[in-house]
């Protein structure tokens, strides 16, 4: 999976054309694991997130100048050091994230191209009665939030308590044409995943963490 493979896949899923521009968004960065493989072109398109101070540090070390936009901008941390302002499931958030692709959109209409949203993300996930993630964090308030709350409304059943849930179904409603996700290998087989595939004409793409391992 080396940078050029990379943009390989995003003109294959996105069929980009000479009047279109793109943004990758990862709303659970991290350090940035994922995006060391991409190009600096690549980068310069990229709206990186996370919820850890600490790991906000480590983005701005490698990839701040370097990509569009590192969120969140808010960085008050809580006695953890986690910025609830970077919680991917909150209402504050998801407000500062679709600002942040719409300023990318006028900017790109100016220009005569329209903007295709990419998710490229290797989501925290939970299984039911589990608060721990897979980076072993607590995920405070992840069955009471917006995402959840919202998400209950179209979705039935266990699926909306499973985090990764969560974000594969947030992305796509609120935000991505096409979507990159490495995650286990449950997510392949699972109803709710064949939901999207079924319903977003495979604009839909799960890479298992398995593959994953070859890298790091």
């Amino acid at each position: 999976c080396d940078a050029d493979n990379n943009l390989t896949l995003y003109k294959k899923i996105n069929n980009l054309n000479n009047d279109e521009d793109y943004v990758i968004v990862d709303r659970c960065a991290g350090t940035g694991n994922l995006e060391k493989f991409l190009t600096d072109e690549e980068l310069s398109h990229c709206i990186l997130n996370t919820i850890v101070y600490a790991e906000k540090t480590t983005l701005k070390g490698l990839y701040e100048g370097r990509v569009k936009a590192i969120l969140p901008s808010d960085e008050t941390t809580d006695d953890e050091g986690c910025m609830p302002a970077g919680d991917a499931l909150s209402e504050g958030f998801n407000k500062e994230l679709a600002d942040t692709i719409e300023e990318a959109r006028k900017e790109a209409e100016s220009r005569g191209k329209k903007l295709v949203v990419i998710g490229l993300e290797n989501p925290p996930y939970a299984e039911p009665q589990s608060e721990s993630t897979r980076g072993g964090k607590t995920q405070k308030g992840s069955y009471e939030n917006y995402i959840t709350k919202e998400m209950k409304k179209e979705v039935k059943g266990k699926a909306t308590v499973d985090l990764a849930n969560k974000f594969i179904w947030s992305g796509f409603k609120y935000f991505f044409d096409y979507y990159v996700v490495y995650s286990p290998v449950k997510y392949f087989k699972s109803s709710f995943t064949n939901y999207f595939v079924y319903h977003f004409f495979f604009h839909f793409i799960l890479i298992p963490l398995s593959f994953l391992s070859l890298f790091f």
